[in-house]
């Protein structure tokens, strides 16, 4: 509902008509015109509707009905200028296309919101300091600043007062904060969060430890990490069994490759509206490209960025930096000694595999329906409450398969096979394996 001028004489004139306004002073004027005659609240717990949504809503009695009502608003979301940077690419190597994308994509996200360093410290009692402490420390510098210019008793008597107010003051937000502080602990505490609070309260920051051979340690996890991957782990049998169908994959996939295809055409805007990641923002890759810049290219960025998109996907070729991972070790919690690598790749590349993952699964149509995992509104629950229907509350033996490395030693040219034998050829398959990858 907009907002006039006049807005005092506004509100006014609807109560003197028997209405009264719910969210009034909400940041950008959402609110609710009822009726007086009609109970009303406002509901302090309306759905998340979104980052930079504001949400007004308000519970309505009707009778033995209670209707919630919600105001929207979304404010115009900045759009990233690529143009003002002189983004204009030349090449049409993948490589420079991302390059130069990604270089004029932190120039114009630099222009819209400045860079700035690191946050300074705060106030030395930052745990418990507030607005009332705040507030008495004013007094205090306001009569010092008082009795500085006139030297009286009654200022000085004005000085000491508010001192001694302020002394008090302090004591007693410290006493309370402590007792909150204290009620946050119980038995389920771990002493990692009891000495991070510790910390906090006394102002002081845990040293981050270096390893003492930061080299060696880096080079046994990369031996580490590539021993999963390596065929070594089959069975003696498995592995003599790649090798016998790698030619005839290696030619099938090759020929499956040079047939065109209904998926082959250039990608929209549309497409890459549908890809974007809603939400909050995650790790990002080495280009340190995050989803929010990706969100505010606008329409211009949108074709900048699938210009580069494209000449992927014409090329057959991923861009180096979308196959460069920054790989973070995590260690295991029941494992001592043994890490899970979690890489942090390009977020350009994570849109684009998303992209094509939707004509990939437009493809193969409708998957098996006993297929659970990866599959939007199915989960571990609806694999449980299969078994349990189909068992009937009868006595029956039920065995579970867990496949160590499962995916770590998948091997490729054999999810590439199932894929060509169900009709995915041409850009499709090459996107995601490569003619180079299918040879390797």
């Amino acid at each position: 509902m907009p907002l006039f001028n006049n807005t005092e004489l506004r509100i006014l004139q609807w109560k003197i008509n028997g209405f009264h306004l719910k969210g009034f002073d909400t940041t950008r004027g959402c609110m609710a015109l009822v009726k007086d005659s009609l109970p009303c609240s406002e509901d302090t717990n309306a759905i998340y509707c979104g980052d930079g949504v504001e949400t007004h809503a308000a519970l309505i009695q009707q009778g033995h009905e209670t209707f919630t009502m919600y105001n929207l608003y979304r404010g115009r979301h900045a759009v990233l200028d690529l143009g003002a940077t002189g983004y204009n690419p030349t090449s049409c190597d993948v490589d420079s296309l991302e390059a130069d994308f990604s270089v004029a994509l932190h120039a114009a996200a630099s222009a819209a919101i400045p860079l700035q360093g690191q946050p300074t410290r705060g106030h030395k009692n930052h745990w418990h300091y507030n607005e009332e402490m705040r507030e008495a420390n004013h007094r205090v510098c306001m009569f010092r600043r008082g009795f500085r210019r006139n030297r009286t008793q009654i200022t000085l008597a004005n000085l000491r007062e508010a001192i001694r107010e302020a002394h008090a003051t302090v004591t007693c937000v410290r006493i309370n904060k402590f007792h909150e502080w204290c009620e946050g602990f119980n038995t389920h505490t771990s002493l990692s969060e009891l000495w991070r609070k510790l910390h906090v309260v006394t102002n002081r920051s845990c040293p981050r430890l270096n390893h003492h051979v930061p080299v060696e340690e880096a080079q046994w996890l990369v031996e580490e990490f590539a021993s999963r991957i390596s065929s070594a782990f089959l069975p003696q049998r498995t592995q003599e069994t790649q090798q016998q169908l790698r030619e005839g994959r290696i030619h099938y996939v090759g020929d499956m490759m040079a047939q065109p295809d209904e998926t082959d055409t250039e990608f929209t805007l549309g497409e890459l509206t549908a890809a974007r990641r809603p939400g909050k923002n995650i790790a990002p890759g080495e280009d340190r490209v995050t989803y929010s810049m990706l969100a505010h290219l606008g329409p211009a960025g949108g074709e900048a960025f699938l210009r580069v998109v494209s000449a992927s996907w014409r090329t057959g070729r991923l861009p180096t930096a979308w196959k460069t991972a920054t790989i973070v070790p995590i260690p295991k919690p029941k494992e001592p000694g043994a890490y899970r690598p979690i890489s942090l790749v390009s977020c350009m590349g994570k849109m684009a595999e998303r992209m094509i993952l939707s004509r990939l699964l437009w493809k193969l149509g409708l998957l098996h329906e006993h297929i659970y995992a990866y599959r939007k509104g199915t989960g571990a629950a609806h694999s449980i409450a299969t078994l349990l229907a189909a068992v009937s509350n009868e006595p029956s033996i039920t065995i579970f398969l867990d496949l160590e490395k499962a995916f770590e030693l998948a091997s490729p040219l054999a999810i590439q096979d199932t894929l060509d034998r169900k009709g995915v050829r041409s850009r499709l398959p090459r996107s995601h394996v490569g003619v180079q990858g299918a040879g390797e």
